[in-house]
């Protein structure tokens, strides 16, 4: 019980309840004190109890100097709590003087009244003084002792009654601060369930209202989602039509239909790829490594990609400012870069788009201005949203798909880059992403490049479906490649123990039979090329390569060389 009777928890709180019966108890002195000081004037009185009297004025003085310093906040917790005990002290040596005094120099009887005096305030300091057992142990040794002692002759039973009262004094302040304690632990106890029920409503209400809106942008996300998507179908279902038409359309018709058929299903590409990566980003799947990279290449090559189109809608393409090398992920912040001057090119209007670099600190800026018509006020956030196009009604898909902001927003968010947004409505806007300055100077690899192969590659196929096998097939057979085609995993190893000898694997993760893509990477010596929907992928899953869905011919077979390049290297 002693333990908790001084536990740091409750400290502050008892030495609230200490300074907060203090002005009773200095009220409760300083009227004894006068009805003694009366008493002594009718008595004649002494300079001894003059003394006496001032001293107990002084005392009293001290105590409301001390309160008034409490409450004005002038002591540290450990402070106070010695300051209100040596109040106490004044306070008791004064009255343990007194019971010396007064018996020397009044009557008989008036002694008998200090000695009940001194029990009376000693009793009630069991209740004021609950907090602090400590300091009413101080008061009521140095208040009742000395009356004991001077009792011990003539009034020897006042002294004995003393004696006992002050033995059972003790125990009832004891018995008293065991109460306040368990008041002051309740009462916290309950301030703590309270505040609990609250934060448990809060967060309620917080996953109810993020459900709520989780569950409006995903309705929003799949509506907009499917109108984007079913345009392109819409035109790749026509044009398939018009290749298929008997009799056979005339060969400009079929040409210009076929290059059409080309870009809708670039289109259609571009917006699953934005999807995918979207969901990749939601997901977590998403890893950032930083380096050390310069922003002057990435910059480079953000305006070489955007360059053309730029031209096409009579945009100004630049860049400014010193060399910075930063560290970050050099993929992550050209996706960054490159959605941020798209997203310039396409809705600033004609004018000036500027990518600019600046150093601030220890921090380096990645700029773009444009010079468009700003964003109102009403708008900066949802701009970030999916599908969000300001200015874009009818969905003119020449200007994006509406996804490369929220992109750019996830990208910041997982690397730990500030992204901040100024516009002025028909002045123009400035996005700018806030980048950590590099240390050290940016390693770069000489580059090497793949010497031609004397003779065709070896493919060994690995696909379920028949189309895309078909697909692929004749892709990598128009790419001069030799392949071998198997519809399992099992099938592949059968292949490969039968004596084929492929330079790559290509397959697809997901295969029918007790074996998938990974498994057939993990159990064979060739390298696997996987493709995959799937926005997840095993981390060991051993392959040379992962590519995902819908993947270009150029792309795959980028990848094909590069697989076959370092295993000739190794």
């Amino acid at each position: 019980m002693c333990a908790h009777m001084f536990d740091p928890t409750l400290r502050e709180e008892r030495i609230a309840h200490a300074y907060a019966q203090l002005p009773g108890a200095l009220a409760g002195s300083a009227t004894v004190t006068a009805l003694f000081a009366i008493t002594a004037c009718g008595t004649g009185g002494s300079v001894h109890l003059s003394w006496w009297i001032a001293l107990q004025g002084l005392a009293i003085a001290a105590n409301v100097a001390i309160l008034v310093a409490y409450r004005r906040g002038r002591f540290e917790p450990d402070r106070a709590m010695w300051a209100r005990r040596g109040g106490t002290l004044l306070v008791g040596v004064g009255w343990g003087l007194g019971g010396l005094v007064w018996p020397m120099h009044a009557e008989f009887g008036t002694g008998i009244a200090m000695s009940f005096c001194l029990a009376g305030l000693a009793a009630s300091a069991t209740s004021t003084l609950a907090a602090d057992p400590i300091g009413y142990a101080m008061f009521a040794i140095t208040a009742l002792g000395p009356d004991v002692a001077a009792s011990a002759g003539p009034r020897w039973w006042t002294a004995g009654l003393l004696a006992a009262f002050l033995g059972a004094s003790f125990f009832m302040v004891w018995q008293n601060a065991v109460v306040l304690r368990a008041a002051l632990s309740l009462r916290f106890e309950n301030a703590e369930l309270l505040a609990r029920a609250i934060a448990d409503r809060e967060a309620a209400d917080a996953a109810r209202a993020n459900a709520e809106s989780a569950a409006l942008a995903k309705t929003r996300f799949l509506a907009a989602a499917s109108h984007d998507l079913r345009q392109p179908l819409q035109a790749l279902s026509l044009f398939a039509d018009v290749l298929a038409t008997e009799p056979p359309v005339p060969e400009a018709r079929r040409r210009a239909a076929t290059d059409a058929l080309v870009r809708t299903v670039h289109a259609l590409r571009s917006m699953l790829e934005g999807l995918l990566d979207l969901s990749r980003l939601d997901a977590g799947i998403v890893v950032a490594e930083p380096q050390v990279v310069s922003l002057a290449p990435i910059v480079g090559e953000v305006i070489a990609a955007l360059h053309d189109e730029a031209d096409a809608r009579g945009v100004t393409l630049s860049a400014a400012g010193p060399v910075l090398d930063v560290h970050a992920d050099p993929a992550l912040l050209a996706r960054v870069a490159h959605n941020l001057a798209a997203n310039a090119v396409r809705h600033g209007g004609r004018g000036r788009v500027l990518i600019a670099t600046r150093r601030r600190g220890d921090r380096a800026w990645l700029q773009i201005f444009d010079q468009g018509a700003g964003i109102p006020l009403d708008a900066r956030e949802r701009i970030f949203e999916e599908f969000v196009q300001l200015g874009n009604p009818e969905r003119d898909r020449t200007k994006g798909l509406g996804l490369g902001l929220s992109m750019v927003r996830r990208i910041c968010a997982l690397a730990g880059w500030s992204l901040s947004l100024r516009s002025d409505v028909g002045r123009g806007s400035v996005f700018t992403v806030e980048l950590p300055l590099a240390t050290s100077a940016p390693t770069r690899e000489p580059s090497r490049s793949v010497p031609p192969a004397t003779r065709a590659v070896r493919i060994l196929l690995v696909d379920d479906d028949v189309l895309v096998r078909q697909a692929l097939e004749g892709w990598l057979e128009q790419c001069g490649c030799e392949v071998h085609v198997v519809g399992s995993a099992e099938e592949a190893l059968d292949a490969l123990r039968a004596g084929c000898a492929p330079d790559a694997v290509v397959s697809d993760l997901r295969l029918p039979g007790a074996l998938s893509g990974v498994d057939l990477a993990q159990r064979i010596d060739r390298p696997v090329i996987l493709l995959t929907g799937d926005v997840d992928v095993p981390e060991e899953h051993r392959a040379a390569a992962v590519l995902r869905k819908p993947v270009s011919g150029a792309t795959l077979w980028a990848t094909i060389a590069e697989t076959i390049e370092r295993q000739r290297a190794a």
